[in-house]
Formats: C-alpha cells, structure tokens, sequence
C-alpha cells in the first residue's frame, strides 16, 4: 500500500468507464484523486460520489485543448501540490476506413486520443521532474495497438501512436525519477461506443456518414458487452504499476496475439 499512499493522481475521461475504476482504485489505496473529464454533469456525479472515499478534486477538462490541461495542472497545483501519477486515459471512437472517414473525425480522434496524452505530458512531466519523488506517466492506449486492425482507422492510428509516444517517453526518462507504462486493454465494458455524443458536430441523420457510425457501433458493441469489467482491469493496472510493467494488458493471450499479429507482417503479402 505504501506504493501508492499519500500520492497525489491526476485520472483524465474519469467521469466513466477504466478512468472512473482507475480513480476509485486509487482512491481505494489512499492517494488523493483529481478527477478530470469532458462531461461535466457525469463529472460532478463521480465526485459526489467519491467523496467518502477519500481526497478527491474534479475539474472539468477538454483534453484536447493544451490550455485546458494546463488549467487542469494549475488547479491540481493549488489544491494538492506535487503530482506522482499521471493517467492520460481519456479516449474516444469515430470514424471508419481511412479513405471515407471525414477530416473532421480524423481531427477530432486524434486531438482526444493522441494529443490529449501529449499535452497531458507538457502539462504535468515538468513538474513531476522538477519535485523529484518517484512518478508515473501511464498512458492508455488500447490492444489494437498491439494487432493489425480495427474497424476505425482513426482510433486504430490513434492508440499505435500512444505506443509509440510511450515508448520514446519511457526511453527519454530512463535516467529520472519517472516511469512510463502503456495500458492495452482489449474489450473493457465503457461507454466508447456513446463516443458520437462528445462530437464537435453532429452527424446529419441519413447521412453515409451516419450509417457507418452505426455500423462501426454494430460491430463493436456486442465484444464491448462481453468484455471485462472496468473494475477487474484497474486491479491489474495497480499490479501491473506495482511490477513497474511498461505495458500493462487485460488478458494473457493478448502477448501471443500480439507476437502473431506482428510475425505475420513480415511474411504476408501486400
């Protein structure tokens, strides 16, 4: 318990889904919680909910927008001092193949999944460097990170990409206080497929746009149903950060998928 007790964690997309399991287990070994998330009215009901389990803050956050997450810094500054935990785990899906997803989603997808862990890292890894207390980037990104498609090419780039971010962050610091670990869960049950709701615009009803998204959701929503509860993936997080593991998976069988998925490359055809 004294791995994570007393500590200060900053848990962004925490209104729901792994990032609310992920703040209650934190909560649940005596670390203070900063709770940060798109939707306020989801916002204010996990903290009310949360509040007689320990030190917790919410401050509604666009984890897109650079300066948002630096207000997200200043004000977990102010109310709790040093940050040793750091989950850029906000996420959304949109989108389809590559040629006839609009620029739109591929904009949005990548500002939330991809550029909201970069500037999660400006925001806070200076600071976590500057106090000098052993700390933790954890970034999720997802199994499709680790396989060789999806459904969504955006999200699917998106997650390769916070791969990869964490692999050249986790060597950057190699000789600090900071560690890195890259979480790739596969079928978690979470509200990613209500993704469409945080939209900067609409899809039109009718639209081929539209049907598509429906579809994508078809496809996906009965593995999402059948997958594992958040609540079972937090434990492995916390074990797997207690194991200083850099990437952290929700099943065994994802390592020999993975070692499949990636031998297969060098033999398929194109």
């Amino acid at each position: 318990m004294h791995f994570f007790e007393g500590k200060v964690a900053v848990v962004t997309g925490s209104a729901s889904g792994i990032g609310l399991s992920l703040a209650r287990a934190c909560l649940a070994r005596g670390m203070k919680v900063v709770l940060a998330d798109a939707d306020a009215e989801r916002l204010a009901w996990a903290e009310s909910h949360m509040r007689g389990e320990g030190e917790v803050l919410s401050v509604v956050t666009q984890v897109s927008q650079r300066e948002s997450m630096v207000h997200l810094a200043t004000e977990t500054s102010r109310r709790f001092g040093d940050v040793h935990f750091l989950f850029n785990n906000a996420g959304v899906t949109g989108g389809g193949r590559a040629w006839d997803t609009t620029s739109l989603d591929w904009e949005w997808v990548l500002s939330v999944n991809l550029y909201g862990v970069i500037y999660g890292i400006q925001a806070f890894l200076p600071g976590m460097l500057a106090h000098g207390a052993p700390g933790y980037v954890v970034n999720t990104a997802s199994a499709v990170a680790l396989l060789d498609s999806h459904p969504s090419a955006p999200y699917h780039v998106s997650k390769h990409a916070v791969l990869a971010l964490s692999q050249n962050l986790r060597a950057s610091l190699k000789r600090t206080s900071v560690r890195v670990s890259c979480l790739c869960p596969s079928s978690v049950r979470t509200r990613i497929l209500e993704s469409d709701r945080r939209r900067p615009e609409p899809l039109p009803p009718g639209s081929a746009e539209k049907k598509r998204w429906r579809n994508h959701v078809r496809l996906m929503q009965e593995q999402i149903d059948g997958g594992l509860d958040p609540d079972v993936f937090s434990e492995i997080v916390m074990k797997g950060l207690q194991q200083r593991r850099f990437l952290i998976v929700s099943e065994p069988q994802l390592k020999t998928q993975a070692r499949q998925s990636w031998t297969q490359l060098w033999t398929d055809e194109c």
